[in-house]
Order: C-alpha cells, then sequence, then structure tokens
C-alpha cells in the first residue's frame, strides 16, 4: 500500500523536484502551501507524514504547527535553506524530530521518511540501516574510559590517507573523542568525574558498543549505549544553548564587551557532531538505548556548518 505524504514546499520548481523524487518511490504526494490547503489535506487525504519548509511556518499567519499538533500525530519533517540553529526553539517547542537541509539528497529524504514510517527497533538500530552495502564491520564492546583512544585509533586506521585528508581524519578523532567520552561518562551518570578528568569503569552489565565499517569511500560509525538517556530534548536543548551563547559572543564581541565569563562548554560535544559530520543520527529508546550513526564521505565534501537534525525516538507506548 503507497503511504500519503504531504508536501508544503513554497518553490514550485523545488516542489516537483521532490514530488517527482516521492512519487517515483512509490509515495503519494499531496502538495499544499496555504494554511487551510494543508490542513485541509490532513482531514481529507488521510496524509501520514509532513514534510514543510521553515519558510511556510514563518510567514502563516497562524501557528500552523500548533495547529497540525492539535488535529493530528503525523510526524513532521522540516526543511530550510538556511542554518538550523535559526530554528532551535521551534524544533525543541513541538519536539521535531528531524530537520533536513536543502538541496535535500534523494536517498537521505527517502531514508528518513522510511525510518519515521517504520518506527521499530529493527528498522532503526543498526548502523547496516544507513550505510547501504556493508557487509562486514568491527565491533568493539568498551567497558572503562581506558580503552577510548585505542578504539578510535582502530577507526581511524581504516581511514584511506588517500582519500581522506588529515583535516578530516582529525575531524573525525575529535567527534569520537566527545562522543565516546560522553557515552561512558554522563550517559552512565559519571558527569562529575568526567569534569575532574577522573577515569572509569562502567559497572556490570553496561557498556557502550562501537560498530564500525567501510563501505567504497564512505566509512560509518555507531556508537550505541544501553541508558538511553540520550533523547530529543536533551539534544536539542544544549544545541540551543550553545547557538544563543554563540549569537550572544558575537554580539558582545562587537561591542568590545569582556566575553571571558560567557564561554561555556554546553552542547560542545553535540555542536561538534553537526559541525564536523554532514550525515549524522540520534535513535533512542528512552531508559534503554542510545545510539549515535556517523556517515563520513571521503568522495564528497559535506557542507557541515548548516547540518541537520536526524533524531528518531521510539514511543514509550
Amino acid at each position: 500500500m503507497n503511504r500519503n505524504v504531504l508536501l508544503s514546499e513554497p518553490d514550485s520548481i523545488y516542489r516537483d523536484i521532490i514530488k517527482s523524487i516521492l512519487t517515483k518511490s512509490g509515495y503519494n504526494c499531496f502538495c499544499a502551501v496555504e494554511e487551510n490547503d494543508i490542513l485541509k489535506s490532513i482531514d481529507e487525504d488521510g496524509i501520514e507524514i509532513a514534510i514543510i519548509d521553515v519558510q511556510i511556518v514563518k510567514t502563516a499567519k497562524e501557528n500552523i504547527l500548533e495547529k497540525i499538533k492539535k488535529k493530528s500525530s503525523i510526524p513532521v519533517i522540516l526543511c530550510t535553506d538556511d542554518d538550523v540553529s535559526k530554528y532551535l526553539d521551534i524544533v525543541l517547542k513541538y519536539k521535531i524530530m528531524q530537520v533536513l537541509n536543502k538541496p535535500i539528497k534523494a536517498s537521505e529524504l527517502l531514508l528518513v521518511l522510511d525510518k519515521n514510517l517504520n518506527l521499530n527497533k529493527n528498522n532503526l538500530f543498526g548502523l547496516q540501516n544507513y550505510l547501504p552495502g556493508l557487509e562486514k564491520t568491527h565491533i568493539k564492546e568498551i567497558r572503562s574510559s581506558s580503552q577510548v583512544k585505542e578504539v578510535i585509533k582502530g577507526i581511524i586506521d581504516i581511514t584511506n590517507d588517500n582519500v581522506y585528508s588529515a583535516d578530516k581524519r582529525m575531524e573525525i578523532y575529535l567527534v569520537l573523542q566527545e562522543i565516546l567520552t560522553n557515552a561512558i561518562y554522563h550517559s552512565h551518570g559519571f558527569s562529575a568525574e568526567k569534569k575532574e578528568g577522573i577515569p572509569v569503569d562502567l559497572p556490570e552489565p553496561y557498556k557502550v558498543v562501537v560498530e564500525y565499517g567501510v563501505v567504497n569511500d564512505k566509512v560509518g560509525i555507531s556508537v550505541r549505549d544501553f541508558c538511553g538517556k540520550l533523547c530529543h530534548d536533551k539534544i536539542i536543548e544544549p544545541l540551543y544553548a550553545a547557538y544563543k551563547q554563540h549569537i550572544m559572543l558575537e554580539d558582545s564581541f562587537e561591542k568590545g564587551e569582556d566575553i571571558t565569563d560567557m564561554v561555556t562548554l554546553d552542547g560542545r560535544g553535540l555542536d561538534l557532531i553537526r559541525k564536523l559530520t554532514g550525515e549524522h543520527y540520534f535513535i533512542t529508546e528512552p531508559d534503554k538505548s542510545t545510539e549515535i550513526i556517523l556517515i563520513y564521505d571521503g568522495t564528497f565534501e559535506t557542507d557541515s556548518s548548516y547540518s541537520g537534525i536526524r533524531i528518531f525516538e521510539l514511543s514509550d507506548n
């Protein structure tokens, strides 16, 4: 059975491109731009998921996201050609799980639609669900902070230095250092120990599982814990705080004010993921498990400065 998708895109050319991608992939695509038409389509067309450009949200006479949320529980994917950070307040308030950057890659769009419409563990968790063609992987279990450097070295060693520049390999190193230490310390209640730089061993049966592999020039990395503390709000709130701090620092710098007391490290790790990893996914089952997926492409450089939001959260129900 074909699935019904609402596309609310103000640019007619881009709308036709996205509609073509959807229809060729077996989706029924309904297009609406005006507020009343959007709500009418949700009422009458059996819409299961909506893709809405941020400009529609910004220019609507009334709060269109509020109306959609009251009318239906369908997932809403936002898209924009602007810096996603500018809309993190909306993402937080309306619990938007995905914000995609335009131009959206067909593969990314179809993957996000599939995950939303088939929200189950088998379809969400696992590196193979995000890196097509992956056959062989390396799996490492981390039970101590002392293992982090060795695991990172193993991942860096599989990045072909003929494809990945020294700068790119350093970026991968920095992101992994942050993700793995956070997975060990923060996820397991050792935030104070991290702040003091104290090594820790995870109590039984807890562990962090790292899986990685290569397909052509793409390197895929999965970091999974079994606590499930990194849910939507705990991802977006630090990112939003980091963005507000950035704006405040820029303003203070232009005014010549002392910024020393304004600088904090809140959201640093998550911000690093967004800025240094173009394709990444957060998958969480609250209070049970969290997995972070990173995909690096050595052939095509990604403009990560406008990197989107991709969160998949299993319901408590």
